[in-house]
């Protein structure tokens, strides 16, 4: 929504407005640069009296010589206070105004103000802010120019500020948001305008206005809200804490039973969302060697896994458990022994017992 501003009456000789012809109205945020000359042609004198009119006693000597009031002082162009790249700046955000590439304009202007800190930049920045549909931002740089005490400014100036800013005032609202979570970011327009809980109301242009809400663990908060201006809205919100999952397949033979942290889930195939971090799975058939498999898992991953078993099979006789068990059993008895036995040759302190041999009569 674009918002023509009208223009104000201006007397008297002064920084004028620049006349930046973009096919919309002049507004009072129009930017200011050249400084016009006074009036070339004197006004012009009085005719003499007619001659039955008494003329009036000449004025005495300490009457002429009273000080008559000092003229304004009219501040130099803005052109010539300019120079160097807040210069080049300037005219390049000028051409890009004309071509009404507005918000590169308004990169340019910037980019000279932060350059030269002159206030006179800040008329044409406000200029393209108004193009925008921003008038929050007219509105603060009205008053940053009205609150200026820069010598650059006139008091016409300042008067000029504080109108503009009457001027936009109706086109601006207050916003009240109110979030069920403390520390969330708020959005508007893709503008960050601080963390909850705010300390004072928004202020938002008229139209169409994008609300987010983010936090982190919690779900994202959007909302479109509708503008009119000149009046106060609320809106509350609040955010549901979000549950972090992970998405896991997995895939095994034939007839294969699949476990998934202890429990059997499926046979052959499983696909499920789970919590995330780390997972047991197990793949065990009759007659087969078991797979065992660690994984872990992050926020929305997904993670697909094939587990086929070992084609080869134990040996008959029984359940694969049953040789595991005994082979391992047999291996500690065996180490034991052969420990054992070099510990009794390599002992000295260990001597052969003394045997008393009788030998008979003979």
């Amino acid at each position: 929504m674009r918002v023509s501003i009208p223009p104000w009456p201006r007397s008297g000789p002064q920084l004028s407005l620049v006349k930046v012809s973009i096919g919309l109205s002049l507004s009072l945020c129009v930017a200011r640069a050249d400084a016009q000359d006074p009036p070339t042609d004197p006004p012009k004198e009085s005719l003499p009296a007619p001659s039955t009119t008494v003329t009036p006693p000449a004025p005495n000597a300490a009457d002429s010589t009273a000080a008559a009031p000092s003229p304004a002082v009219t501040p130099p162009a803005l052109e010539t206070r300019l120079n160097g790249l807040a210069r080049i700046d300037f005219d390049a955000g000028r051409a890009l105004l004309k071509s009404k590439d507005y918000a590169n304009a308004l990169i340019k202007f910037r980019g000279s103000y932060e350059r030269s800190k002159d206030p006179g930049v800040l008329w044409f920045i406000a200029r393209c802010e108004q193009l925008l549909g921003h008038y929050t931002r007219v509105a603060d740089l009205a008053s940053q120019i009205e609150k200026d005490p820069s010598p650059l400014l006139s008091a016409a100036d300042r008067q000029d500020a504080a109108e503009l800013v009457r001027a936009v005032t109706p086109y601006i609202s207050f916003m009240s948001i109110d979030v069920s979570e403390a520390g969330a970011e708020v959005f508007v327009d893709d503008e960050s305008r601080g963390k909850t809980p705010l300390k004072a109301r928004l202020r938002v242009d008229v139209g169409r206005r994008r609300i987010r809400i983010v936090k982190p663990g919690f779900t994202k908060y959007e909302r479109v809200v509708e503008v009119s201006g000149q009046e106060s809205l609320d809106l509350h919100a609040r955010l549901t804490r979000e549950v972090q999952r992970a998405r896991l397949l997995i895939t095994a033979g034939r007839n294969d039973q699949i476990a998934l942290d202890g429990k059997v889930v499926a046979r052959e195939r499983w696909e499920g969302t789970v919590p995330i971090g780390g997972h047991s799975l197990l793949v065990t058939a009759p007659g087969m060697f078991p797979k065992e498999r660690e994984v872990s898992l992050l926020n929305g991953e997904t993670r697909r896994i094939e587990m086929p078993l070992d084609t080869t099979r134990p040996p008959r006789g029984g359940p694969v458990w049953v040789w595991v068990t005994t082979a391992a059993v047999l291996t500690a008895v065996a180490a034991g022994g052969i420990a054992s036995m070099f510990e009794m040759r390599t002992d000295p302190s260990r001597s052969s017992p003394e045997v008393n041999v009788v030998y008979p009569l003979r």
